[in-house]
C-alpha cells in the first residue's frame, strides 16, 4: 500500500473523544460556515484509544486500526502540510451518496495534501464496510472509529489535521447540497484548499 493510502488510512483510525450524538438528521446536514482559526488544542486524547478530542483541538498522540488491520498513529500526518479526514457511516445515506464524489476528490488532491478516512462505525459494522469499500472502489482505506464518537454533530465531517497534528480552522460538516459528484468534489476541494492555505500561513508564522 503507497504512503498516500496508509496515510488515508491512519488517518481515519481517529475515534472521537466526545460522546457523538446521533447525526445525519436534516437539521445537522448544514455546510460549515469559511473556516476560522485554528482550534485551541487541549489534552483529549489518549495512546492506543484512537481519540479525536472534544474541542477539535489537536490529533498529537493516537494509535489505532484501519479497516485493512493495519495500524496507524500520529506520524501519518508528518509529510504533509494538511491531511483531510472524512468520517463516514455506512448506515448513513449522506455519506453513500458523497462518497463516489470522495473518490473524485482524492484524485484531485493539491500537492502536500492527504486523504483519510474513517468509519464511525468501522467496529460494529465492520463487514458492511469493507463491502462498501469494495463495490466503490474506495481508493483509501479507514480508519476504525467507534461505538460512541463526541464532538461529531453530522455525518458525514470532513476535519483538516496539519503536519502537527493540530486540527485547522473549523470542520465540514453535513452532506453537501451540490448536484452531481463534480460539483460535490469541487466543494469539498475548495473548503480543502482554503484550510491549506491556513495551515501554510500558520508554518510560514512559526506556529
Amino acid at each position: 500500500m503507497k504512503d498516500l493510502k496508509r496515510i488515508a488510512a491512519a488517518v481515519m483510525a481517529l475515534c472521537i473523544a466526545l460522546t457523538m450524538s446521533a447525526c445525519g438528521k436534516e437539521v445537522e446536514n448544514k455546510k460549515s460556515d469559511a473556516p476560522t482559526n485554528t482550534a485551541p488544542a487541549s489534552d483529549g486524547f489518549k495512546a492506543g484509544e484512537g481519540i479525536i478530542n472534544s474541542n477539535f483541538g489537536t490529533l498529537k498522540e493516537f494509535s489505532a486500526e484501519t479497516l485493512t488491520g493495519e495500524t496507524v498513529t500520529q506520524e501519518i500526518f508528518a509529510d504533509h502540510d494538511l491531511t483531510m479526514i472524512y468520517i463516514w457511516k455506512t448506515d448513513n445515506d449522506n455519506c453513500k451518496a458523497q462518497l463516489s464524489a470522495m473518490v473524485k476528490l482524492y484524485g484531485m488532491l493539491p500537492e502536500g495534501t492527504a486523504f483519510v478516512g474513517m468509519c464511525a462505525d468501522g467496529d460494529t459494522n465492520a463487514e458492511e464496510a469493507k463491502n462498501m469499500v469494495s463495490e466503490l472502489e474506495l481508493p483509501f482505506d479507514s480508519i476504525i472509529g467507534g461505538a460512541t464518537l463526541e464532538g461529531v454533530n453530522a455525518f458525514p465531517t470532513a476535519m483538516y489535521i496539519d503536519r502537527n497534528g493540530n486540527v485547522v480552522g473549523e470542520p465540514k460538516e453535513g452532506r453537501s447540497y451540490a448536484e452531481g459528484e463534480d460539483a460535490i468534489a469541487q466543494e469539498y476541494l475548495l473548503d480543502l484548499n482554503a484550510h491549506l492555505g491556513m495551515a501554510r500561513s500558520a508554518y510560514a508564522a512559526g506556529k
